[in-house]
């Protein structure tokens, strides 16, 4: 019998070769699907049986005819190729971009308490797009095109999870696919454009998925997570991932972690996502730990540019935070009431109203060996701290602006919450060349009008250099009432228009200060009655200071030192 080839070209680049076309009505499915029988046209809710292998050929056309779900309860094998992809889509998509019914999609692949004693089901070389997932509560809410729950043995591999949803009431969650208690891996696939509440491209919940050079991209969730969201005991890893261009209307533009997730990324790359809150990733009472990441060019309108943190544990170590921006607070990290170890990083032209870097309240930070480079806020260009335990070690502060208060660092405390004095601590660091257009250049440490001590402060064997501002040059301490430790620092170089050029303990401030050097400080460059050159002492500060060294100092009142 003579057959009639039919050249059909559809769009994402896929060739197909249909010789004739398959009706597949609902019920089991199992055997091959080949390409001489595509397209296969689903007519309702198919599954795969226990114990029963649906293998799929490349370049398949798997086409539903409505809202219909292919179920896997056997094995299925859909393994195309780079040249012929196989895809899974809908005949009609009229209506899909409203979330709230069934038109326009299908209702995608469905791995729900499949048997464990099942092989190892495979996706790979696969285009799924127009799934919809749609419901009043999980699962028919969940997973527009991939759900997986309870069950482990499922690879997807280099494949295109596009243009679907998960829509309906109760929070939808996972636009693109959705993982409960699925410790499954995904590699080299790119899942894109799809939409959900929560999770626009993917949602997990308690599982443990291993990610592996997957692009999550240009998803959007109306609420948290544009392009994932974590919740539960998860403890995701993802390994050269890119997460970019994500939206969230809530919090967590690329990722959002939620309650009690341990979630690890490894030499990922998380730019241009934006949220509310978290632009690049925010996290909710989780513990996060970041190794050899980029966190670029995300934005938050509120709060945490790159990342926002609340209640949680983030360990952050040889990661480059650059561009990072929010309309409010912390332009590239922000915590509340979170413990930080950040070590190795590199913080440049990061930018907010309060701390272009880092904005921390009532939170633990150990910043060890790190540069902050042109960050620029209001107050605090790199850091501004508020009721912290700090501790800051062998770091560079170097070019960074506040358009009012303290060029690189601002540290201030109000009330205790941690039963004893606020630690801070500034060992091994640079403070060169930073500018406040109003006062301190380079770092301002105070507490607020209060009658007791809040803050124990010990700075040594720093560098505060070449730093501007219109008055207090290079550091100011101010209201410190527990003795400050101040030693084995230079002071050069930092000059202001008014006031003192080197430093000044201010308003009772107690301190000891030794084994300094102040040299080639300069006031009075527009006041010419400006106190000090060097070192001021005033407003009932009672300052110790010993065998330091003060050299070249001018101003239009004290050169090198003063007391009033």
């Amino acid at each position: 019998m003579k057959k009639k080839l039919q050249l059909v070209v559809l769009a994402q680049g896929f060739l197909f070769l249909s010789f004739a076309q398959t009706n597949i009505p609902p019920g089991d499915v199992y055997g091959t699907w080949g390409i001489n029988g595509s397209p296969y046209n689903i007519q309702g809710d198919i599954t795969i049986p226990n114990d029963s292998t649906l293998s799929i050929e490349p370049g398949v056309l798997v086409e539903f005819q409505g809202h219909y779900a292919l179920n896997v309860q056997g094995r299925l094998l859909a393994i195309g190729t780079d040249a012929n992809n196989i895809l899974f889509t809908v005949n009609d998509t009229t209506g899909f971009y409203n979330p709230n019914n069934t038109l326009g999609g299908w209702n995608g692949i469905q791995f729900i308490d499949t048997p464990s004693e099942n092989d190892t089901s495979k996706i790979i070389y696969c285009t799924l797009q127009y799934g919809k997932a749609v419901g009043s509560s999980p699962p028919d809410n969940s997973g527009g095109a991939i759900i997986i729950t309870n069950f482990n043995k499922v690879l997807i591999s280099n494949s295109l999870i596009t243009n679907n949803s998960a829509g309906g009431s109760n929070s939808p969650t996972g636009g693109g696919l959705s993982l409960h208690f699925a410790n499954i891996n995904l590699i080299e696939n790119v899942i894109s454009h799809n939409l959900a509440w929560d999770g626009g491209g993917i949602q997990i919940w308690e599982a443990n998925p291993m990610f592996i050079g997957n692009l999550i991209d240009s998803n959007q969730a109306d609420e948290g997570g544009g392009g994932v969201w974590i919740g539960g005991l998860s403890n995701p890893v993802f390994n050269y991932d890119i997460i970019t261009n994500n939206l969230a209307g809530g919090n967590g533009g690329g990722i959002i972690c939620w309650q009690s997730t341990f979630t690890t990324l490894n030499s990922v790359n998380v730019f241009d996502n934006s949220a509310n809150w978290g632009g690049g990733i925010g996290v909710i009472n989780c513990e996060l730990q970041i190794n050899y990441c980029n966190i670029i060019d995300n934005a938050a309108s509120g709060l945490g540019g790159g990342i926002a943190s609340d209640f949680s544990d983030v360990y952050i170590s040889n990661t480059t935070f650059a561009s990072d921006t929010s309309g409010f607070l912390s332009g590239a990290i922000h915590g509340w009431q979170s413990d930080f170890q950040i070590k190795h990083c590199f913080f440049e032209d990061n930018e907010s109203d309060f701390g272009g870097a880092i904005f921390a309240d009532y939170s633990e930070l150990q910043i060890d060996s790190c540069s902050f480079i042109n960050n620029v806020a209001q107050y605090g260009g790199a850091l501004r701290i508020n009721n912290c335990n700090i501790k800051v070690d062998s770091c560079l502060f170097d070019g960074n602006e506040a358009q009012v208060d303290a060029g690189a660092l601002d540290y201030s405390a109000d009330s205790l919450i941690f039963g004893s004095l606020y630690s801070v601590e500034i060992y091994n660091s640079r403070f060169v060349n930073n500018i406040a257009i109003n006062a301190v250049g380079g770092f301002s440490i105070q507490q607020s009008h209060t009658e007791s001590p809040l803050i124990d402060l010990v700075i040594d064997n720093c560098e505060i250099a070449n730093n501007f501002a219109h008055h207090s040059g290079g550091f100011r301490i101010l209201r410190c009432l527990n003795e400050v430790t101040f030693s084995n620092s230079i002071i050069r170089g930092n000059t202001v228009e008014a006031w003192t050029g080197g430093g000044t303990f201010n308003f009772n401030t107690v301190a000891e200060i030794f084994n300094c050097v102040f040299y080639d400080n300069h006031a009075a460059t527009v006041n010419l009655n400006s106190t000090t050159g060097g070192l001021g002492i005033s407003n009932g500060s009672k300052v110790n200071v010993f065998n330091c060294t003060f050299s070249n100092n001018s101003s239009g009142a004290g050169g090198g030192l003063q007391v009033w």
